[in-house]
C-alpha cells in the first residue's frame, strides 16, 4: 500500500524548487551579436548606418566578425570599431564589395567587456532596389573569448529592403 501525505512544508519545496528553475532560465541568456535594426528600408543611392551589438555576454576580451552581403544590392562604404569600449588592438575589417564580404573586423579589450556594448558601425549604400540580408559569423582566426576560453555566439541577421 503506497501512502502519501502532503504537509505545508512538502508544498513549500516544491514552489522553491520551481522558482528557482524559472529564475536560472531567465538568468541564463545566451551571448548574442545583432546589429541595432532586424530590417531596415532604404533607397537606391542613399547610404545608412547599422551598429553591430552584443549582448547578454559573459566577461570577453573581444573577438572577431565577418559580415557577408549582397553586392549587387549594397556597398558597404566604411566599418568603425567602437574604440570608447575596445580600447586595445581593432581592425576596422577588409571591405570587399565584390564578393559581399567585410572580413577581419576585430576588436579586443584588455579590462574585458561584460554584458552589452556597440562592437562596431557599419556605414552601407544601397545601390539596386531589391532585398538583402546581412549574416554576421564569427572570425575563424579570431573567435569570441573569455579568460582563453570561447564563447558560444548566436548571431542574428537583418533584412535591407531598398526602393528606388
Amino acid at each position: 500500500v503506497f501512502s502519501w501525505s502532503v504537509t505545508m512544508g512538502n508544498i513549500i519545496n516544491i514552489l522553491v524548487a520551481v522558482m528557482l528553475f524559472a529564475f536560472s532560465t531567465l538568468v541564463s541568456a545566451e551571448a548574442n551579436v545583432s546589429f541595432s535594426e532586424d530590417v531596415v528600408k532604404s533607397r537606391t543611392g542613399k547610404t545608412f548606418t547599422l551598429d553591430v551589438l552584443m549582448s547578454d555576454f559573459p566577461t570577453t576580451e573581444g573577438g572577431g566578425l565577418v559580415l557577408h552581403f549582397d553586392p549587387s544590392g549594397l556597398q558597404v562604404t566604411n566599418v568603425t570599431v567602437d574604440s570608447s569600449v575596445w580600447q586595445f588592438v581593432n581592425k576596422e575589417g577588409d571591405i570587399d564589395n565584390t564578393d559581399g564580404v567585410v572580413s577581419h573586423i576585430l576588436f579586443s579589450s584588455y579590462q574585458g567587456v561584460t554584458a552589452n556594448a556597440k562592437i562596431a558601425t557599419i556605414e552601407f549604400q544601397a545601390i539596386r532596389k531589391g532585398k538583402s540580408n546581412l549574416i554576421l559569423e564569427e572570425s575563424a582566426s579570431n573567435p569570441f573569448a573569455s579568460n582563453g576560453q570561447g564563447i558560444d555566439v548566436t548571431f542574428v541577421p537583418a533584412v535591407i529592403r531598398i526602393r528606388r
